[in-house]
């Protein structure tokens, strides 16, 4: 088999809830994982472990979060060694954190820190660590209903977090996507698909201290709107490849390249491809030696899909192709296990059930984690 075949068929499932919306999943320790998510009554973080073979545990612990809140669109990370931080939004938006041991046990929430008081409506699972104690989290919200912000805070080894560091705002229409990732040395990214406006890339530096500089440079990608669930990644230098689709869910979906200079100018398009059968890319990962991985939803169904990219930019073709969950399936989240296992987290059927996939892709990859998911 070469690089870039996906296995006949899935690995593992582990069925997290009978309700689980836009599930994010985090490496934990060794095979343990965990998950964030809206079960409709709370904000929850359940852990479980996926063996090499992509075997999935029984869920190890369970702990509501945001006991009584819904979190829609949560993002959970490793902070630090033992201690999880799941940032949410809705009417408000909040950061929290929790320890977990190397087994996979939850304690109580440590602390929490209320970073939006206005409106925060999260587009994608963009809870990022920038240097140290500093993190990174981008939304829509903020200073107006529609903005894009990016805000910054510390959280300490032991879980404690600090007050709002800095905060960028972004006057944008109503976005429908958000990738937010890190480039280069202090430099970031974030690409956004607008409601009808053309989607826009826009470049800006974060310090080591949480110091968020002005926009550096912006793009302006398909003019066609409608966008949505941006991704971002790198391929080689300076080049890197954004995916997204137009036209809500029934639209084609675009992938094309671009050179980023370590000052944040941004190139002109270097390839573009587009691909007309229906679909949204969720999330998107390498794999090694030029080869991409992406989980998508094609028609309903939840899929994973891999592509050559050459780090020049060149687009290549479509490799491989597995159907992992049937429809109505959303919010497809992949990430790099070891060896050639990977694993899904995502919301499907039969009651909009939040579910844990594993599946096998030949590869020759560190441990990769998505860059971007939306």
């Amino acid at each position: 088999m070469a690089i870039g075949d996906i296995g006949a068929s899935v690995e593992g499932t582990l069925t997290l809830d009978a309700t689980g919306s836009a599930p994010s999943i985090c490496h934990v320790y060794g095979d343990v994982f965990a998950c964030a998510y809206d079960d409709g009554a709370n904000g929850r973080i359940k852990t479980f472990s996926v063996d090499s073979s992509g075997n999935i545990s029984a869920v190890i612990s369970s702990l509501a979060f945001a006991p009584g809140a819904g979190v829609g669109i949560s993002s959970i990370i490793l902070a630090h060694p033992g201690m999880l931080a799941v940032a949410y939004g809705g009417s408000t938006g909040w950061c929290k954190t929790v320890p977990v041991d190397n087994s996979g046990n939850l304690g109580a929430v440590k602390d929490s820190l209320n970073f939006e008081t206005t409106n925060c409506i999260p587009r994608a699972q963009s809870l990022l660590h920038v240097s140290g104690n500093v993190f990174a989290y981008a939304y829509q919200g903020g200073a107006a209903a529609t903005y894009l912000t990016v805000k910054t805070w510390t959280i300490d080894t032991a879980g404690n977090l600090g007050s709002v560091v800095s905060t960028l705002s972004v006057a944008v229409e109503q976005n429908k996507g958000i990738a937010f990732v890190h480039l280069t040395g202090n430099l970031y990214a974030t690409l956004i698909n607008q409601l009808v406006h053309p989607t826009q890339l826009d470049t800006f530096t974060i310090s080591d201290a949480g110091t968020i500089s002005a926009v550096i440079d912006t793009a302006a990608f398909d003019t066609g709107g409608n966008g949505s669930k941006p991704q971002i990644v790198p391929i080689g230098g300076n080049n890197y490849a954004f995916a997204y689709y137009r036209g809500f869910d029934f639209g084609p979906y675009l992938i094309e390249t671009r050179s980023i200079s370590p000052a944040g100018v941004i190139s002109a398009q270097i390839d573009l491809a587009i691909n007309q059968t229906p679909a949204t890319p969720y999330s998107m990962l390498s794999i090694g030696c030029g080869v991409y991985a992406y989980a998508c939803i094609v028609g309903g169904v939840a899929s994973v899909r891999t592509i050559s990219i050459a780090a020049d930019g060149t687009i290549g073709s479509e490799i491989d192709d597995l159907s992992i969950l049937a429809s109505p399936s959303q919010w497809p989240h992949i990430i790099h296990h070891q060896g050639d296992i990977y694993a899904v987290s995502l919301t499907g059927p039969p009651t909009n059930d939040g579910l844990v996939k594993s599946l096998s892709i030949v590869s020759r990859a560190p441990a990769n984690k998505a860059y971007s998911l939306g």
